[in-house]
């Protein structure tokens, strides 16, 4: 039962933790001209794995070298994070072909700075998932249900330990006063050998 109710305990404390990670770095990358953003595709496997939560920063795209994984804006509004596999440079500007780790073959088409959204500083595994579900409405209800299931949890736990302690010590109480029932021979008074005599001492 204890260590039932220690594993609610470091389950609830890891989802508090991990809510309040997640929630602090999308409302604060965008003070360092960032953002956050989850990994919906396994293209960047195993690097950043599926569900991972990854914060690009801008970067000037003229400091961007091969082996970066950069975030882009497609012209369909999709976002897409690749790494860059080659650079090609036309006139003043500079033209990135990006390629997935886990894909066999380059992007077709190169991407220009414009789509740039920045380099991915940090990747977390997992984390994209509670990002994802932090964003809408059901997924903040869902999260709501599971902390409250498992407070739930502990309590009925605290409330079933409890109530054993209460038994053990109800029925150690009942022995006692059976033992002292069944006792046949009581223990025999003491006796003062006195000047006066002999008298029994209660």
């Amino acid at each position: 039962m204890t260590f039932l109710r220690r594993g609610l305990d470091l389950a609830l404390a890891t989802l508090v933790v991990a809510v309040l990670l997640v929630g602090l770095t999308a409302y604060l990358t965008p003070a360092v001209h960032g953002r956050a953003l989850a990994i919906r595709s396994g293209s960047m496997a195993p690097a950043i794995p599926v569900g991972a939560l990854v914060v690009s920063i801008e970067q000037d795209p003229a400091t961007l070298e091969v082996g970066d994984v950069v975030t882009i804006k497609l012209s369909a509004g999709t976002v897409l994070t690749h790494r860059i596999d080659g650079i090609v440079q036309q006139d003043d500007r500079r033209m990135f072909r990006l390629k997935g780790d886990a894909n066999q073959s380059s992007d077709p088409v190169l991407v220009t700075q414009d789509q740039l959204l920045g380099r991915v500083a940090v990747s977390v595994p997992m984390l994209g998932y509670l990002l994802a579900m932090m964003s809408l409405p059901v997924g903040i209800a869902a999260l709501l249900s599971i902390g409250a299931l498992l407070l739930t949890g502990a309590w009925l736990i605290d409330d079933l330990t409890a109530e054993r302690a209460a038994r053990a010590r109800a029925r150690r109480r009942a022995r006692s006063i059976d033992d002292e029932a069944l006792d046949p021979y009581p223990a025999p008074a003491a006796l003062d050998f006195g000047h006066d005599g002999i008298r029994g001492q209660p």
